[in-house]
């Protein structure tokens, strides 16, 4: 019986080496069988030695648009979350204050003169800090300001804007009552609106 042998001259057996960049795929020849081959082959040489796709142009403005609109509706959120507080803020100094004043007048017999406006916001934080009541009272930079640049300064709600105080006899607005009235014009700064916070909420 005649051996097989291989014969002078004749190629190897096994998977043949690519002859060019072509075939060998831009990865380098690592022996593939004949499935990978025809997959390989199967694709264009431009898309297989082609860099990962960067963004275009389109995706890139959509992106930002998206970014645009999250920041957008954070910014919203976080002014809404501001005026709450302010609101919270400005109705915690009018419970304080209606305390307070109260007391002056339980002191003095009767409350702080004023008849609304900034000129009432100044007599009445005059009244409340006097040194000559024992119940004198401390208001912080944030409870009380010289807006109108007088020297004096006038007890302000969160906007930064002065109470306008109403003693008992002065104020002529509803409800009628036989004790004085604190109004901040409150997010809108027009007094009158509803928006208004006052010592008888």
């Amino acid at each position: 019986m005649r051996a097989v042998g291989r014969h002078d001259g004749a190629e190897p057996s096994g998977p043949r080496r690519p002859e060019n960049d072509a075939q060998q795929g831009c990865t380098g020849y690592t022996g593939v069988g004949t499935a990978d081959i025809l997959s390989i082959l199967s694709i264009p040489v431009e898309s297989r030695c082609r860099p990962d796709r960067a963004f275009t142009l389109i995706e890139m403005i959509v992106v930002m648009a998206i970014i645009g609109i999250l920041s957008s509706l954070l910014i919203t959120g976080v002014m809404a979350a501001r005026g709450r507080g302010k609101v919270a803020r400005t109705q915690s100094l009018m419970v304080r204050l209606d305390l307070i004043t109260k007391q002056y007048e339980i002191d003095h017999g009767d409350f702080p003169q004023g008849s609304g406006g900034p000129a009432s916001a100044e007599m009445l934080h005059e009244a409340l800090t006097s040194k000559k009541w024992t119940g004198s009272q401390e208001f912080t930079r944030k409870e009380a300001a010289d807006t109108d640049g007088n020297g004096s300064a006038e007890i302000i709600d969160a906007w930064g804007r002065p109470l306008s105080y109403y003693h008992n006899r002065s104020y002529s607005g509803p409800p009628r009552a036989t004790t004085f009235r604190l109004i901040s014009k409150g997010p809108d700064g027009v007094q009158g609106t509803d928006d208004d916070i006052t010592n008888w909420d």
